[in-house]
């Protein structure tokens, strides 16, 4: 008993100290060790080297308006242009990865491609030592998600006017072979004059415009609440054709302010999404036959079956916008 009571007063007043002094001393040595601004937020260097090279480019970096997994999107001023734009600045030690860092430079390859007034326009591209920045147009009001928030949903002849400018930006990439694959509310922006404007091409990919020519995805893409049955069944899948699925979602939350499937339960959600049954809130009682009618085909599970972008856009709904 004395023996245990003696080696327990040398271990609290000798071996414990000593342990405590040897790791903070190895977490002192450590400080020294790291490189200068190489924390994990980046360091203040790192934002000040980060500023003064966008604005060697003539931008001045303003507030945070988005967040990603790689990326953060910023507000700027353009001092050449002299107009306010968005920059998203990439991480390049974190998307370094060999997914992420292919679908950057697919991003990137893409969004130089395209040019129409309800895709996100590219102005710049700036590459850094640690970090890729991406100049893009400012779109000062918000996402379609966020004025649904606001007014729960829009009405149908209000809806028709935005949604036909929506597919007509998302015709253009199918048209140029590129298909979205995560196409939802967030992703779609609004400008100063409410125009919405199609962004965040992370997953897109070009496929090809011929359909019997088109390559087909495995990976999956999107949010649950908006991805094609055939995607939740983890088959090889037409991107274009589950375009059409996610913006039948988009156009149905747009005039019933809720999404038409419960996404809670990916199991119960292929189940709802291939019933072939859609129903529609009590609000949604004035809905037209015609808009129904176009949601009823996006959101229709075989895809053979499932209307076209090119057919939604030519159906009588969205004829005399």
């Amino acid at each position: 008993m004395l023996g245990f009571a003696l080696l327990s007063i040398f271990i609290g007043c000798f071996v414990i100290p000593v342990i405590y002094i040897i790791t903070k001393w190895i977490s002192f040595l450590r400080i020294f060790q790291e490189p200068l601004g190489s924390n994990a937020d980046g360091g203040i260097e790192s934002e000040l080297d980060q500023n003064a090279l966008l604005r060697s480019h003539g931008y001045e970096i303003g507030d945070q308006i988005g967040q990603g997994t790689y990326a953060d999107v910023k507000k700027a001023y353009s001092i050449n242009n002299k107009k306010e734009v968005a920059i998203k600045i990439v991480n390049k030690r974190e998307s370094g990865t060999g997914k992420n860092d292919r679908f950057l430079k697919r991003e990137i390859e893409i969004l130089k491609w395209l040019n129409h007034k309800n895709v996100i326009r590219v102005y710049d591209l700036i590459d850094g030592a640690h970090k890729f920045f991406i100049v893009m147009e400012l779109a000062p009001k918000g996402d379609l998600l966020s004025l649904l928030q606001q007014c729960c949903k829009l009405g149908e002849d209000e809806a028709k006017v935005m949604f036909k400018s929506i597919v007509d930006g998302v015709l253009h990439c199918h048209r140029k072979g590129v298909t979205h694959r995560d196409l939802k509310l967030e992703n779609i922006l609004l400008s100063d004059d409410h125009q919405p404007i199609v962004t965040d091409f992370g997953f897109a990919r070009y496929i090809g415009k011929i359909e019997s020519q088109r390559a087909r995805s495995r990976t999956f893409c999107g949010s649950y609440a908006y991805v094609a049955p055939e995607i939740l069944q983890g088959i090889p899948y037409d991107g274009m054709a589950s375009d059409v699925w996610s913006l039948g979602v988009v156009l149905y939350t747009m005039v019933c302010g809720r999404f038409p499937f419960d996404d809670s339960d990916p199991k119960q959600l292929l189940k709802e999404t291939t019933s072939g049954k859609l129903e529609y809130p009590i609000t949604a009682f004035c809905l037209s036959v015609q808009i129904k009618d176009l949601i009823s085909k996006m959101l229709t599970a075989n895809v053979r079956e499932r209307i076209t972008l090119n057919e939604a856009f030519d159906h009588p709904w969205l004829k005399n916008v």
